[in-house]
C-alpha cells in the first residue's frame, strides 16, 4: 500500500445562471470550473450546506451531487443520501509514503506493463476472442489506456495519449 497527502484544492467555481436539475429529488444549480487539468461541470444544492462533493471536487455552495470532466471521460452521479450515522473505518496497514509525483510515475507504470503486473498479482486472466481455443492469456507486454483523473504535469513526463475518433488513411 501506498499513500500521499495533499491539500484540499481550491477550485474557482463560476456559477451558470439558469442551468439547472434535479438530482435525487433535490433543485441543483450548474457550477463550472477546472481541477487536475480538466475542465468540469457539477450541479449542488443550496438544500444541504455543506461544501462537499466526489472525489476533490468541492468548495461549491452546497454539497455537488453529479460532476464530470468536458470530454464525459469520468462522471460522478448521487444515487442517494442516507442520515445514518456509519462509523469511519481506518486500517492499520503499512504504507509506503510517496510523493504526489512519485504515485503518478507508478500508477503509469502500472498501465504501461499491466501485463507483467497482472501476472504478478497471481490472477489468472483470460481474454476472450474467436480463435479456435476461444481465448487467450494476457502477454507480459499488454499495455493498458492510462487516462487519469488528474493529468500528469508535463514537466519531464510524457503527455496522456489521446483517443482519436477519425481512422488513419493508407
Amino acid at each position: 500500500m501506498a499513500q500521499y497527502t495533499e491539500t484540499v484544492p481550491s477550485i474557482d467555481w463560476q456559477f451558470i445562471p439558469g442551468d439547472t436539475a434535479t438530482i435525487i429529488g433535490y433543485h441543483c444549480h450548474a457550477v463550472e470550473g477546472e481541477y487536475g487539468g480538466r475542465k468540469w461541470k457539477a450541479y449542488y444544492t443550496n438544500s444541504i450546506p455543506l461544501s462537499y462533493g466526489p472525489w476533490k471536487l468541492c468548495g461549491a455552495h452546497g454539497v455537488i451531487l453529479k460532476a464530470f470532466d468536458e470530454g464525459n471521460n469520468f462522471v460522478f452521479e448521487a444515487e442517494g443520501i442516507t442520515k445514518r450515522p456509519q462509523a469511519i473505518v481506518r486500517y492499520d496497514w503499512k504504507y509506503r509514503t510517496m510523493t504526489k509525483e512519485e504515485w503518478q510515475d507508478f500508477e503509469q507504470n502500472i498501465y504501461d506493463k499491466a501485463g507483467a503486473f497482472v501476472k504478478g498479482t497471481g490472477a489468472r486472466v483470460l481474454i476472450m476472442d474467436n480463435s479456435e481455443k476461444g481465448f487467450h492469456q494476457i502477454e507480459d507486454s499488454w499495455k493498458a489506456y492510462y487516462n487519469p483523473l488528474e493529468k500528469p504535469s508535463f514537466q519531464g513526463r510524457r503527455p496522456v495519449p489521446r483517443m482519436s475518433s477519425t481512422m488513419p488513411t493508407r
